[in-house]
């Protein structure tokens, strides 16, 4: 890998952890699982009740933020099949915040459901899906749903930032960075998150969260990365670009801090450059600017 790519690895460190997987590669499970969530939201909103419980497994169980629980796929398809005949044009709209593999055929997974009742306003909840790998497809075991989000938000605070949410990349021959960036409940935070490999060989991650500081009135982001190390940095906006003034402490216990400079180019695309670099005490150049693209949609 090139050094302008390990730099920002290792400097920007903007993704999630890493888990190791027999059989199946975290980003494969993630991937798969992406998927799935995508393939029932199209159910959802065709009110194909019959799809919607294809998604889960034989004795799969759904549970309502009331704790009502029904369980099988008969039981379900015919609750759906009422809910959509009391609720025409409803829509949904599915975030998923994270995966965590647990072996080769079992994963959990977190996210956020959006629904849209025609002359209302959204309803927005968070869920906690069980899957279990059956036959080489992933089907839900137990989705519970949690209580509609509500509370305060710092959107105001951190709305220019919002141009990078969405999926990112910079690929080449020798290796791969993917970047993805959503809102956390309430819009309080920006969570960005990364996946780099060399050739096609996982690397590593980590995780970067964006928030509004009302002790310092000010945009702080702290990291962590999946090898260990760990830091913070204060973000500046000047013109059309953000200065992060970045301190990280790296795996090997050496200091490390840098000036990141983000510039949005347009809706597709933006630069990275990191100055003002120093590594354990040495002083390094500062790296070219690399460019950064939207990945393209995987949307039918």
């Amino acid at each position: 890998m090139r050094i302008r790519r390990l730099c920002l690895v290792v400097l920007l460190t903007v993704s999630s952890f890493s888990f190791a997987v027999a059989g199946e590669e975290p980003n494969q499970v993630e991937t798969a699982i992406k998927k799935t969530v995508q393939s029932y939201s199209e159910a959802f909103n065709k009110g194909d009740a019959k799809a919607l419980a294809e998604h889960w497994t034989k004795d799969g169980s759904f549970v309502t933020p009331s704790g009502e629980e029904l369980t099988g796929k008969d039981k379900l398809e015919a609750a759906f099949k009422a809910f959509f005949d009391e609720n025409k044009g409803i829509k949904l709209e599915v975030t998923t915040l994270a995966v965590y593999p647990e072996s080769k055929d079992k994963a959990i997974e977190e996210g956020i459901a959006v629904t849209t009742r025609l002359g209302a306003e959204p309803e927005m909840t968070r869920y906690v899906a069980s899957y279990v790998k059956n036959v080489g497809a992933w089907k839900i075991a137990k989705l519970r749903e949690i209580f509609p989000i509500g509370g305060s938000s710092n959107y105001d605070k951190l709305k220019e930032l919002e141009w990078m949410i969405g999926d990112w990349v910079d690929k080449d021959s020798e290796g791969s960075l993917e970047i993805s960036c959503f809102w956390s409940e309430n819009q309080n935070f920006l969570v960005r998150s990364f996946a780099a490999t060399i050739g096609d060989l996982p690397a590593f991650g980590g995780k970067q969260i964006i928030g509004w500081d009302p002790a310092s009135k000010q945009i702080r982001s702290w990291v962590f990365d999946s090898n260990g190390g760990f830091g913070e940095g204060t973000w500046t906006k000047k013109g059309e670009s953000w200065y992060v003034d970045s301190a990280i402490t790296l795996s090997t216990g050496d200091k490390a801090s840098s000036i990141n400079v983000l510039t949005p180019v347009d809706d597709n695309s933006f630069t990275w450059q990191s100055t003002g670099r120093e590594v354990g005490g040495e002083i390094l150049p500062n790296t070219p600017k690399v460019a950064v693209v939207r990945a393209p949609s995987t949307s039918k």
